[in-house]
């Protein structure tokens, strides 16, 4: 059993659907990603490109919100396949012709409006709205709109702002996924990553004490699993959204690293700011020499079908490449 698969084996449609929202896109993104193979799956059945632009050119072309509802599963599912492999270089679902329909985005960005304007009128925010308890087979289909419009629109300003509506404070591991695959390079982005790159284990502690992606107990083994995700996650987006001050906090997490994914990470997202990275180009090799990697490492072969970003292979197969590409730049430095 994989590391995910340890702590999602016990969700179910009722742990779903009692979950944030905003919490679901993370769930989905490592049920989607390949790591964990699970039951809910069979909700978000795989499309074509040719299916999902049929269906989203009705969808515009209709316009009510109850289409949108029945289009959401199928369009989120398929805009999280499509992204997450692109984050690790599998062959990806084209986005673009999705980016092309026009109307998209502005039926997409309305029906997240009407949800935050219903929450207005009772006096609450969005997050507060979409505390969902029922008894359907799926979460309310808005709830896939930030992720979904974050994926198919990077770097858009209004998508931005939805990805912030969106936040739970007690869910920080969808903002980080929304601000990587949003390539959201902004100030308040990249401090908040700062912030999750060197979250203590305390302060992760209470985000679980009101319910995260998966049922916990009150395990310290459980709470840095989780305390470790985050920051390998704001690394990822530090490398995604590049910064100085994000480049400055990646350097001064180097210092004492553990063994493992959150070496990779680090390592990953410092050599990603290319000739930024030379000053530090010994700290980056000792970490490779730690995990047996090195310039002159085979890199391993991994089946993509069988990619899962956690496993040992994977982790020395990324760690390899990220020391062939900083040596790569250190010769052109050099020339």
């Amino acid at each position: 059993m994989n590391v995910y698969a340890k702590y999602t084996r016990n969700i179910s449609h009722t742990h779903i659907l009692q979950m944030r929202p905003v919490a679901i896109t993370f769930v989905f993104a490592l049920m989607l990603s390949g790591c964990v193979e699970h039951e809910l799956l069979t909700w978000l059945k795989p499309v074509s490109e040719t299916e999902i632009n049929d269906l989203v050119a009705k969808t515009v072309k209709n316009g009510s919100s109850n289409a949108v509802d029945r289009m959401m599963p199928r369009l989120a599912s398929y805009v999280s396949r499509s992204v997450r492999e692109r984050e690790w270089g599998r062959e990806t679902q084209p986005l673009k012709s999705l980016r092309e329909q026009e109307g998209l985005r502005e039926l997409l960005i309305q029906n997240w409006q009407n949800e935050v304007d219903k929450a207005s009128e009772q006096g609450h925010s969005v997050v507060e709205l979409s505390r969902f308890t029922g008894k359907t087979e799926l979460p309310p289909s808005w709830t896939f709109i930030p992720g979904t419009l974050a994926g198919l629109y990077p770097n858009d300003p209004e998508v931005h702002e939805i990805v912030w509506q969106s936040h739970d404070s007690n869910h920080p591991e969808s903002t980080l996924w929304l601000l990587t695959i949003g390539r959201f390079n902004t100030t308040k982005a990249t401090e908040y990553c700062i912030e999750m790159l060197f979250v203590d284990s305390k302060d992760v502690k209470s985000f679980m004490a009101d319910g995260t992606a998966t049922t916990y107990e009150d395990d310290p083994s459980h709470i840095e699993f989780h305390a470790n995700l985050l920051r390998r996650s704001a690394a990822q987006c530090l490398r995604r959204c590049q910064s100085s001050e994000g480049l400055a906090a990646l350097v001064r997490r180097m210092q004492d690293l553990p063994t493992g994914p959150m070496s990779v990470a680090v390592v990953e997202a410092v050599v990603a700011h290319g000739e930024q990275s030379l000053p530090y180009q010994e700290q980056l090799r000792k970490i490779g020499q730690r995990h047996g990697a090195s310039a002159e490492s085979d890199v391993p072969e991994i089946d993509i079908h069988d990619f899962n970003e956690y496993s040992p292979d994977v982790r020395r197969m990324r760690l390899v490449k990220a020391m062939k590409e900083l040596e790569r730049l250190v010769a052109l430095s050099e020339n």
